[in-house]
């Protein structure tokens, strides 16, 4: 019973930690990348959006020679 304690406890303990670690990370790729303003570009950035609750619809602030192009038809 003590092993499952520790597991338990081991588990609370850890998964703060290892949401800090993923939005962390993800927040400094996004910022590097200017990627805000869209869709997120991959499942981590994705996660982060999702635990920290942000949305960017309506958001439009970079500048004219960041903006992604529209794909070609």
């Amino acid at each position: 019973m003590a092993v499952v304690l520790w597991v338990i406890a081991a588990a609370m303990t850890s998964a703060p930690v290892f949401a800090v670690v993923v939005v962390s990370v993800a927040s400094r790729r996004e910022d590097r990348a200017w990627t805000l303003a869209g869709p997120p570009p991959g499942p981590a950035q994705a996660m982060a959006r999702y635990l920290v609750y942000f949305h960017s619809v309506g958001v439009d602030w970079l500048p004219a020679c960041r903006r992604p192009r529209p794909p070609l038809r």
